[in-house]
């Protein structure tokens, strides 16, 4: 996707109102009451992508540099410091709808379980032994996490299975 308008290389353009700005995210919170991160989604637009205008970023690339120059920014010490606010941060780290869109058509078009060492493949008698298990569950009162451990699969590859039956 292509953020930047030809007429003008140096702004970023607001995919909302069609404005030109150096740096898209106050704008995008004040005026349209976004995130970042809602922006990014809404009009999909991957992490990597800069929403900033080249001008800006070497602006901030370079009051960084004279700031480490001067001493007055250590980068390991805000690194350490970082890392501490991270840890005392309740933000859980959340993967996009985008991320795990991309993820999936990558997986589906690679067919990365035929390689993978980590994904194993099992007999069709242990599915049907799998599937009979979890049918007779409302009867046997057997919980998920016990037939997994069991037969040596996991809680959401069993109800895949379920799923995957049910759905023939």
């Amino acid at each position: 996707m292509k953020i930047n308008d030809d007429t003008d290389l140096n702004k970023v353009k607001c995919l909302e109102c069609g404005k030109f700005f150096d740096f898209l995210a106050p704008h995008v919170n004040r005026a349209h009451e976004m995130t970042l991160m809602q922006y990014r989604e809404k009009w999909r637009i991957p992490r990597h992508q800069a929403l900033a205008s080249i001008t800006h970023r070497r602006r901030c690339s370079e009051v960084t540099k004279e700031r480490i120059r001067k001493g007055d920014l250590v980068p390991d010490e805000q690194i350490r410091l970082m890392a501490i606010a991270y840890k005392k941060s309740d933000r859980k780290k959340t993967t996009s709808s985008l991320l795990r869109e991309r993820s999936s058509e990558n997986a589906r078009k690679n067919q990365i379980w035929k390689y993978s060492p980590v994904i194993k493949t099992i007999s069709e008698e242990l599915q049907q032994q799998a599937i009979r298990r979890m049918q007779a569950r409302p009867e046997s009162k057997e919980w998920v996490k016990d037939i997994a451990k069991d037969l040596g699969l996991s809680i959401t590859y069993l109800y895949d299975l379920i799923n995957k039956n049910t759905h023939k």
